[in-house]
């Protein structure tokens, strides 16, 4: 008999052969502590420190002498134990190789539960009985949403009763919590993953939120200094260098999260990059790519931006197409002004126009652009940072290096919040004219 299973032999504590067994729980008891069970490790770190606290559960109420709880590998598809009872400690972990005749490959592909009494005579199966003799074992689908995601295997050795019908019965609706638990498991730790691996694609830390990055360009210094959300929601700069030493930009932020922000930030990036390369005229470039996004991207996901074309002598042109106009910081006094000409945001509609404006910087002058999550970070009040709050920090600390400057700016935008991570992108972009070398 296989040593992957084992049984029980009663149901609400009455025996198959319908004696009562003292001392031993019957389902709605064992119900209850795989509730428990549940409440206390939905949050845990893996399935592997969850699965051996709920077959534990299972195999007290089996009275198994064995038992394990095997779930599919994610890398190969085959099944692999996660938990077990009363075998080796080294079979844990075990990606079961494939075998055409073995038990638990069945009873998963099958979606059906087995019992097997006494040596295995079933020309299906093979055994992989070792050492002690089993008197009776069940084999049972972990199903969710129809899908099987594992078998449990709960074995008795002899002498012990026999499995019978409303024992498989039993045993079938007790594994129902445990599927449930371990599906949970599994999506948390995929999310987990995923998350992870967003925060990496979007450049970010887990241990420091704020990253700061310098951006070298001809004539112009530049600097850029991001806090990224746990949702992750696309904020992003993209740069386009001429031959003649002009420069066109664009910030932006998609409306979606998570992966949907990656893939509508990666579209829009390439329509930027591929049409800035022949168009100059950042309201010309807005409307191409809002056209082009239109209908792609799907309602309620337009995208906000910034974008920009600098000539080598600190020539700037300017459309802000739904994000918040950059604040123009004259070097020598002056005050802070938006640059706010621009039109909606793109992909709004199929057909937009847009209009840009036109300044001459002077060395040393400014130009900040902050996103939207910048300007609307509240504090506990319900009090938003604000424009006048970042212009005025801004003109105090004019004449920092841009990488200071830009850290300044969004580290008192999060202190602000009250908050290590903030709950949407967090995005300042500084950018200073220099003299010519």
């Amino acid at each position: 008999m296989s040593p992957e299973g084992g049984g029980g032999t009663r149901v609400d504590g009455i025996a198959a052969e319908g004696t009562p067994v003292p001392g031993t729980p019957g389902i709605p008891d064992t119900l209850e502590r795989l509730e428990e069970v549940r409440a206390k490790i939905l949050p845990a770190a893996s399935v592997e420190s969850v699965a051996p606290a709920l077959l534990a559960v299972m195999a007290d109420f089996a009275r198994a002498s064995r038992a394990s709880l095997m779930m599919t590998d994610p890398a190969s598809g085959r099944l692999r134990i996660v938990a077990a009872v009363g075998l080796p400690a080294h079979v844990v972990g075990q990606v079961l190789q494939p075998a055409r005749r073995r038990i638990s490959d069945w009873v998963f592909r099958e979606k059906r539960s087995l019992v097997l009494n006494g040596e295995v005579h079933d020309e299906r199966f093979e055994s992989s009985a070792a050492g002690e003799a089993i008197e009776s074992a069940l084999s049972v689908p972990l199903v969710c949403a129809a899908a099987p995601i594992g078998v449990v295997n709960l074995a008795r050795g002899a002498p012990g009763a026999l499995f019978g019908a409303d024992e498989i019965a039993a045993v079938e609706r007790l594994t129902r919590p445990v599927a449930e638990t371990l599906e949970r498991l599994q999506e948390l730790l995929l999310a987990e993953h995923g998350r992870s691996a967003l925060f990496a694609a979007v450049g970010s830390s887990r241990t420091e939120p704020l990253r700061i990055e310098v951006l070298p360009a001809r004539n112009y210094q530049m600097a850029v200094a991001r806090a990224v959300s746990p949702s992750v929601s696309g904020d992003f700069l993209e740069r386009v260098h001429h031959a003649e030493g002009a420069q066109s930009l664009l910030a932006a932020d998609v409306a979606a999260e998570g992966p949907l922000a990656v893939g509508d930030a990666g579209l829009v990036r390439g329509l930027f990059v591929a049409l800035s390369e022949s168009v100059r005229l950042p309201a010309r470039v807005a409307a191409s790519v809002g056209r082009a996004i239109h209908g792609r991207l799907g309602p309620g996901r337009p995208v906000a931006a910034w974008l920009a074309h600098l000539s080598s002598n600190g020539g700037l042109a300017s459309c802000a197409a739904g994000y918040p106009g950059p604040l123009w910081i004259p070097v020598e006094g002056g005050s802070p002004r938006p640059l706010d000409t621009g039109g909606p945001a793109l992909g709004v509609a199929a057909e937009t126009s847009y209009e840009q404006e036109t300044i001459r910087m002077l060395p040393g002058d400014l130009v900040i652009a902050a996103s939207d999550a910048v300007l609307g970070a509240s504090d506990a009040a319900g009090e938003s940072f604000g424009l006048d709050r970042l212009s005025e920090l801004a003109a105090d600390h004019r004449r920092q290096p841009p990488e200071q400057l830009a850290d300044t700016l969004c580290r008192a935008a999060l202190s602000h919040a009250s908050g290590r991570w903030p709950a949407d992108d967090f995005m300042v972009f500084v950018l200073r004219f220099a003299r010519e070398p």
